[in-house]
């Protein structure tokens, strides 16, 4: 059977099975790498930009593909899409507002796409898995590198980047209602287990996703706080222009 085809029954998606604990650990290691050993460099952030441009590309392009493309699967409205143009604008900009944003999306979306997985019938080696698995983990890249240029998260970048979220939640509700979608699983929670699936109050869920996208945000704040400076024995070659504000 095809790893590119659109019903894949050859090896469906086993949750914490050696694939996914593999790719986790891949991540985890790629992440570390960033920050540890890669130099802040424009080249670096233009290339790990285009990457989360290109997979956003290809993956409404295999959904075309094969004939899965629609208002209601090929928009780029879940977080973790989302996020990807996010990531991709603070990495390019250097925008303070674009790096608050993009360090609290990036992480917090992708760990827990990550740790609750909506795969389905595709597991390895389906393009869908290398597909969710590498562009999920590059979103985690993407925080551990605004990390290793010096950013840290602030009371002002955690006030944008939920902001910002409220303000794309209300957008995507009326996307939904308009084209009877589920984005940013507003109504109901994704078909693989999670927190949320045994919730069945719509009032209770929506609760839910609230709270959980507020303490994932605060947790990624704390995190970042205790996140110590990098040590390097060479200089930087670039520097961005966000420095976190004294007692910030």
């Amino acid at each position: 059977m095809s790893p590119f085809a659109r019903y894949y029954f050859a090896a469906p998606f086993e949750a914490y099975g050696p694939a996914h604990l593999g790719a986790l650990s891949l991540i985890l290691l790629a992440a570390w790498a960033v920050y540890r050993w890669v130099r802040p460099s424009q080249s670096f952030h233009r290339a790990l930009a285009y990457s989360l441009l290109i997979l956003q590309a290809a993956w409404v392009t295999w959904l075309a593909a094969v004939g899965a493309a629609s208002l209601q699967t090929a928009l780029p409205l879940h977080p973790c899409s989302a996020s990807m143009f996010v990531g991709a604008a603070a990495l390019l900009t250097q925008r303070r507002a674009w790096v608050s944003t993009a360090y609290f999306w990036c992480i917090s979306g992708a760990a827990a796409a990550l740790l609750f997985p909506d795969l389905g019938l595709y597991g390895f080696p389906h393009f869908a898995f290398f597909h969710y698995m590498l562009s999920h983990g590059l979103l985690v890249c993407v925080t551990a590198a605004l990390a290793a240029d010096g950013y840290r998260p602030n009371a002002r970048g955690f006030f944008t980047a939920w902001g910002a979220a409220q303000g794309f939640a209300l957008l995507v509700l009326i996307v939904n209602l308009l084209t009877h979608s589920n984005y940013m699983y507003l109504f109901a929670p994704p078909a693989g287990p999670s927190p949320l699936s045994a919730v069945s109050n719509r009032w209770l869920y929506g609760l839910m996703v609230e709270a959980g996208v507020t303490l994932s945000f605060l947790a990624c704040w704390g995190f970042g706080r205790l996140i110590p400076p990098r040590k390097s024995p060479q200089p930087p070659q670039w520097r961005p222009e966000y420095p976190t504000p004294p007692g910030g």
